[in-house]
């Protein structure tokens, strides 16, 4: 990380590239990170990285490695990805407008359809839905109610990165249960080993690594979790030592 970088560049018939210095240093992170944002990314004119099956955990860190590199070397910042994105990782919160950045990280003719519902309701219903839909909305979309589902489709989308990887972990950690373990579970989140009725509702929450657990509020069928996890081997001995601890503390809804 500390090391000066010293970049030489093939060229189509494997000959060396001439050319050397910062200005190459500076292309060679362009490069990257128009590559990066064609690739790993969603998003119009703001964009946020999504997860790729094929892309570890070290491969990420690899990345926040380039990330800040590029910056020490020549102050070079990916200022395509939305702003909220980048505070909630360099600075552990958004303090931008996280309805702005949506409105940006949607296509055209999506952003000046949202803007006129915001503006003035008597929109074409069937397309604000599909719009809406296309975001997992499930609730009823009123003048009234628009502007804070908004702002809550907008914290999924653009915020979904953390939240989005342990709900992976939790997804795999179901598959990988057997029988026994799976009651469990279903006690834990649930207060009973048989799904009877209803289904688990899912909360992420801010942890510290030293307070970091599952939470299971079985009266009202919720599972909290935190949404900073490394790994899955991280998650799943977190929550096999819950589960096989037989010391549940019910908190109440």
């Amino acid at each position: 990380m500390y090391k000066t970088l010293k970049v030489k560049r093939l060229l189509p018939d494997h000959s060396v590239e001439k050319g050397s210095g910062s200005g190459v240093v500076r292309d060679v992170y362009s490069s990257f990170w128009e590559e990066f944002y064609e690739r790993c990314t969603l998003g119009t004119t703001v964009k946020v990285p999504f997860l790729r099956h094929d892309f570890s955990t070290a491969t990420w860190k690899a990345i926040g490695r380039i990330f800040v590199k590029g910056f020490q070397d020549c102050q070079y910042m990916p200022i395509k990805l939305a702003p909220p994105f980048l505070e909630e990782m360099l600075f552990g919160a958004a303090h931008s407008n996280l309805q702005t950045s949506f409105l940006q990280f949607v296509s055209r003719q999506e952003q000046d359809l949202l803007r006129d519902a915001l503006a003035d309701f008597s929109v074409d219903a069937d397309e604000l839905l599909d719009v809406l839909n296309s975001c997992e909305c499930r609730k009823r979309v009123t003048a009234a109610s628009l502007p804070e589902i908004l702002d809550e489709i907008s914290h999924k989308e653009l915020m979904k990165s953390k939240e989005a990887e342990v709900a992976l972990h939790l997804k795999r950690y179901i598959r990988e249960l057997d029988e026994e373990k799976l009651g469990r579970f279903l006690r834990f989140c649930t207060g009973s080993n048989l799904l009877t009725s209803g289904q688990i509702q899912v909360e992420f929450i801010a942890q510290s690594s030293f307070t970091r657990r599952p939470i299971g509020r079985a009266c009202g069928m919720i599972l909290q979790l935190s949404d900073n996890y490394d790994s899955f081997p991280d998650f799943r001995s977190e929550f096999n030592s819950i589960l096989e601890s037989n010391i549940w503390i019910m908190d109440i809804v």
